[in-house]
């Protein structure tokens, strides 16, 4: 039986992020899940270092190769190669807070029209000091909650509401049904916005206040 969700954690150069990417897996204490670990230029030793670490946990899967893929190719090789019925793509240097994940997923499954459920971003120094705190764009003001309309879509594309919601929680079913995977703009630039736009268009995006990435 597939596993409900998949966490997707793509490295690169992530020595100096280990820890937290030890800690965001430690966090992940769903059974029903599975973890992708992957490295598609292997320059330096950490995908070796956490499958040591974690060579007895059975969620996780190790993906290795060196043909120095971009990042948007990287997502894409990560989403087709996902089981889950919900995708979450969790970048190296970013530390998820406990719970986060499993309020995401009571989002989407009380919510069949919803294809993202995502948080708000706390931005941090490398001392990991906090920056300041990004307030999320509900869909618009005025609006019944979560109220979603084409004009919506258009407001997150053209004003890049929902920015955030790339690290959010997604469902499969409609990216694989419209074989909607992340197309190449310009040196990648906006690539995941221009995705995001697509996925409005399929369905809603829901905030949950208490899922937060810092």
């Amino acid at each position: 039986m597939n596993p409900k969700t998949t966490v997707a954690i793509p490295l690169y150069k992530s020595a100096k992020f280990i820890d937290t990417i030890t800690n965001n897996i430690k966090a992940i204490s769903l059974d029903d899940v599975e973890i992708l670990i992957s490295d598609r230029h292997c320059l330096d030793d950490t995908i070796d270092r956490l499958a040591e670490k974690f060579k007895n946990d059975k969620r996780i899967r190790f993906l290795k190769a060196k043909d120095e893929i971009d990042w948007v190719d990287h997502i894409n090789e990560l989403l087709k190669e996902a089981k889950g019925k919900y995708f979450r793509f969790l970048p190296h240097d970013d530390y998820s807070t406990e719970g986060s994940l499993e309020n995401l997923i009571n989002v989407l499954d009380t919510n069949e029209d919803a294809i993202v459920a995502y948080g708000g971003i706390i931005r941090v120094n490398q001392k990991g000091e906090p920056i300041d705190k990004e307030i999320m764009n509900l869909p618009s003001s005025g609006e019944k909650p979560y109220q979603w309309t084409l004009d919506v879509a258009l407001k997150m594309y053209w004003k890049i509401y929902f920015h955030h919601s790339f690290k959010g929680l997604i469902r499969m079913k409609p990216v694989i049904e419209n074989n909607l995977f992340i197309e190449k703009t310009s040196d990648t630039i906006y690539s995941d916005t221009c995705w995001r736009f697509a996925l409005c268009l399929l369905g809603k995006f829901i905030y949950v206040p208490d899922s937060v990435l810092i």
